[in-house]
């Protein structure tokens, strides 16, 4: 299990203000609304994200090179589209034990904190791809801080910093979700 207290410090550094919100863990979204829905200490305003880690087709000698997408609950990642973005073909969810190896997490705690747990080796082949949305307006957004039965929530400004913060971390891109995908050349 992850050090969710040095996290949770550094997140300190950059902003949160609350501590972590404890409830039952869960497994998907659906649960995690669920569990939220019974907490107290929550903020007014806040939004669910969903953060899936894709990997593209690669020869194998190649060292391993995921995509992490930080997207809105209620937001459709199209792997075709996030590949159009970043120029990759036929990207695919990634395996356990890509999150196992690569980011020392598990399904169902996977967040953009992950990021800091990739080892120096990894970091420069990791690329990030966040949802615009997530980056306007006033919402807190809300993520399992290496741990699905804690989540923190954040606002754009700190999860920026966040991952500006990552050593090594090369590829963000922000990415709008709700635009029509451009047509392949």
């Amino acid at each position: 299990m992850a050090d969710t207290s040095a996290l949770v410090s550094k997140l300190s550094s950059l902003g949160l203000k609350d501590s972590p919100v404890e409830h039952v863990a869960v497994e998907n979204n659906e649960q995690w609304a669920e569990a939220l829905a019974t907490a107290s200490g929550l903020p007014s305003n806040y939004v669910l994200t969903k953060t899936l880690v894709f990997k593209p087709k690669q020869p194998k000698s190649e060292p391993i090179a995921p995509i992490v997408v930080v997207i809105k609950e209620t937001t459709t990642a199209s792997s075709k589209a996030i590949g159009t973005e970043l120029k990759l073909k036929d990207l695919r969810l990634a395996n356990e034990d890509v999150l196992k190896d690569v980011f020392q997490t598990a399904r169902g705690s996977v967040s953009p904190f992950a990021l800091g747990q990739v080892p120096q080796e990894h970091i420069g082949n990791v690329r990030v791809v966040i949802d615009k949305a997530l980056l306007t307006g006033d919402a807190q957004i809300a993520f399992h801080p290496l741990n699905s039965s804690q989540t923190v929530f954040v606002d754009s400004a700190a999860l920026k910093a966040y991952i500006a913060s990552v050593e090594g971390l090369q590829h963000v891109v922000e990415m709008d979700f709700t635009a029509e995908p451009a047509a392949a050349p």
